[in-house]
């Protein structure tokens, strides 16, 4: 694996670290620096160490990948992510102008804390313009070359950040990680729990290489561990009760809640749940393996042409606790569990391909009984094939419009691999062109486009041929946006005041969501006045207590959901 370093204008970079790592897929387990180089007079680096992916892997978000990161103390980091299939010569990464962050690291009582590492976890921006920050920088771990340590002010902070979208996550001896998502400039630390424990079969026989999982009850988040000759594993400043959620906007904070499930080829494990107390370690953690599990052998084929589909997900439930995985090359879908109600159930799709919502498909129910059976499930079908759809858009003079970005969903509702009923958004260049990626063949796109300071936009509806060798190019044209000054009224008449509401524009009768994000507030006589708006469309409002998952189901009935024209034509 090999390439160039450059900068913007094309020009070789010289002494820049070049550095190799490899992400294994475990939620950090395994990953690790590879390799570490120094570009040369001709920015030219080549690493010497192999690049070796897991072959066993059947779909993308499953495969292990390596990211090629490079830092230089005159520019902002670059990354470029490097998966199965790819060319692993010529890499290219160009180095652009930084810019500077600061995060404020505390404890609960708002006390600064020095020594903390700071690192960005999560770097760009699918709606960037920039096509560079496009290809998503996701790290596990801190690798210690995009970090930052805090001052005896708590204060760390970066000088060498790209011009795009970062989180970052904070880890100090003692206290659970923190996070701060994009814009963030603090983070809060809380306490976290050592934990060490064992996996034990019969006669106390200790299990080797089992995974360990922890899955967090509060959010959608794993700690793994691997299991050592005499069956032990360890996890070190797990999160625990009270871990701060603010950054999701949550006044709660965590439960502490979790539930173990662990993984191994000879023995089945029963779900195990816990619960974490701040600075309590947990120590012996005795978590019992059976040998008399069964191994089931779970054929997956399409129920239309009976054919093996492989890489589908799928999902179910048995005593050993959350059963997940995808079909092998041949269908086969293997785990072992234990004796009694066994539930499976399609998921997704493989990559390249998806189905349509609201097709009916079996939901696998059975006995899990014996040393090994075989079970056959039926998937939804396949109903197309995913691809990419270039086009332009132009502002009302007929030139290419660039810093405009494009949200859209198909006309029916349907799921990938990867996401359900909407296509990733995504930024137009300093030309205006763009380039849709897995785009379902054989469906219409609902489209709004609009400028990112919003003073234009525009939408369209694109049939796809469902022949995905068919070429196929759209084009939309922007017009200018207004400002409205209207009060918006509930179904009784009266007026929905000092109310903020999502805001999304309907195109083809539905709301266009695909990333869409905009938040809106009525005043105290339930006036809205906002820019961005395109004359003539209708616009769907709901009030933002629908995303709060304490609201009950009688709450909910009486908050406020409507369409309206804010400027009539």
């Amino acid at each position: 694996c090999g390439g160039s370093i450059v900068d913007s204008d094309g020009h070789p970079v010289s002494n820049a670290k070049v550095v190799l790592y490899h992400d294994t897929r475990k939620w950090g387990l395994g990953n690790r620096i590879v390799e570490q180089k120094i570009s040369d007079a001709d920015g030219k680096f080549s690493f010497d160490a192999p690049v070796k992916f897991n072959k066993k892997a059947t779909t993308d978000q499953s495969r292990d990948y390596y990211i090629i990161l490079t830092i230089h103390p005159d520019y902002a980091f670059a990354w470029q992510n490097v998966k199965m299939g790819q060319k692993l010569e010529n890499q290219t990464l160009t180095l652009t102008l930084p810019i500077s962050h600061t995060i404020v690291v505390t404890d609960h009582d708002d006390n600064p804390l020095e020594g903390v590492s700071v690192w960005a976890g999560g770097v760009g921006d699918m709606k960037s313009s920039n096509p560079l920050f496009r290809d998503y920088l996701d790290l596990k771990t801190d690798i210690g070359l995009l970090t930052s340590t805090t001052n005896n002010e708590g204060k760390a902070t970066f000088k060498n950040l790209p011009q795009t979208q970062c989180s970052f996550k904070a880890t100090l001896k003692g206290y659970a990680s923190g996070l701060a998502f994009s814009g963030g400039k603090r983070i809060r630390l809380s306490p976290g729990v050592n934990l060490t424990g064992q996996v034990l079969a019969e006669n106390e026989k200790p299990v080797e290489n089992a995974i360990v999982r922890f899955h967090t009850d509060w959010m959608w988040d794993f700690f793994l561990a691997e299991t050592d000759k005499q069956g032990r594993f360890s996890l070190l400043d797990l999160p625990a009760q009270g871990w701060d959620m603010s950054p999701w906007g949550e006044e709660e904070n965590a439960s502490g809640l979790y539930k173990i499930f662990v993984k191994h080829s000879s023995y089945s494990v029963p779900e195990y749940e816990i619960q974490l107390l701040p600075g309590v370690e947990v120590t012996d953690l005795i978590l019992e393996a059976f040998s008399d599990g069964t191994l089931v052998k779970c054929k997956v084929i399409d129920s239309e042409t009976n054919l093996p589909i492989a890489g589908a997900r799928i999902q179910g439930t048995n005593a050993i606790g959350r059963i997940d995985g995808h079909s092998d090359a041949k269908g086969i879908f293997t785990f072992k569990a234990e004796p009694g109600s066994t539930t499976l159930s399609f998921t997704s799709p493989p990559d390249s391909v998806y189905v349509l919502d609201g097709q009916n498909y079996q939901e696998l129910r059975f006995e899990a009984t014996g040393k090994k059976m075989e079970v056959v499930l039926k998937t939804q079908t396949i109903a197309g094939r995913l691809i990419n759809v270039p086009g332009i858009v132009l502002n009302s003079d007929g030139i290419g419009q660039p810093n405009a970005v494009l949200y859209v969903q198909a006309d029916k509702g349907f799921h990938t691999s990867t996401a359900g009923s909407y296509i990733r958004a995504t930024a137009t260049d300093s030309d205006g062109e763009f380039q849709l990626k897995e785009v379902p063949a054989g469906l219409n796109l609902l489209t709004y486009v609009e400028t990112k300071d919003r003073s234009s936009a525009g939408t369209g509806i694109f049939d796809i041929h469902a022949d995905p060798n068919e070429s196929v190019a759209i084009e939309i044209t922007l017009q200018p946006t207004e400002s409205c000054d209207i009060v918006i009224t509930d179904k009784n008449g009266d007026p929905v005041c000092d109310t903020s509401l999502h805001i999304r524009p309907v195109v083809g009768d539905q709301s266009v969501w695909g990333g869409y994000s905009r938040t809106v507030r009525t005043d105290s006589e339930g006036n809205l006045r906002k820019n961005g708006i395109i004359p003539g469309l209708e616009y769907y409002f709901r009030d933002v207590k629908f995303q709060k998952s304490n609201i009950s189901h009688e709450e909910r009935e009486k908050l406020f959901k409507g369409r309206f024209i804010l400027i009539p034509l």
